[in-house]
């Protein structure tokens, strides 16, 4: 069986699509209330700062109800990410479903400006569940 140039295009796309292509977070705050009119993509690893963050969502424009990841937030008690001799913390997110209620930000909550990663992060703080409650 041979496949066309187009439909090998499509298949690479799409497997693409399932890792961090277009992902995007989300913050919430403790009501579970969205903070802001940005979402952040987890492919570009610029700082941001987000206020009063307590839970984050993730979405795609796509197919598919998750991503595969490993996606690594780093959260900084001080604006501007520095460097980690100044407070960095991570949690790993090993893959994520789009939607819900969103994930805690456990240990990153209240940080003072933010950065995603993609792979593992430098220390392993694995999120504990793959899929957040509803």
């Amino acid at each position: 069986m041979q496949f066309t140039t187009e439909v090998i295009a499509l298949f690479s796309a799409l497997a693409m699509s399932s890792h961090a292509t277009d992902v995007y977070s989300t913050f919430l705050d403790e009501q579970r209330h969205r903070i802001g009119k940005v979402n952040f993509d987890l492919g570009n690893s610029s700082c941001f700062s987000v206020d009063s963050a307590h839970f984050v969502k993730f979405s795609q424009f796509g197919l598919f109800d998750g991503a595969k990841g490993p996606y690594c937030l780093h959260g900084f008690y001080m604006a501007g990410c520095p460097t980690r001799h100044s407070g960095e913390v991570t949690l790993k997110f090993p893959g994520v479903v789009f939607g819900g209620s969103g994930y805690p930000l456990l240990g990153v909550a209240g940080s003072k400006s933010f950065r995603w990663t993609l792979g593992a992060c430098p220390v392993d703080t694995t999120y504990p569940w793959r899929f957040p409650a509803s």
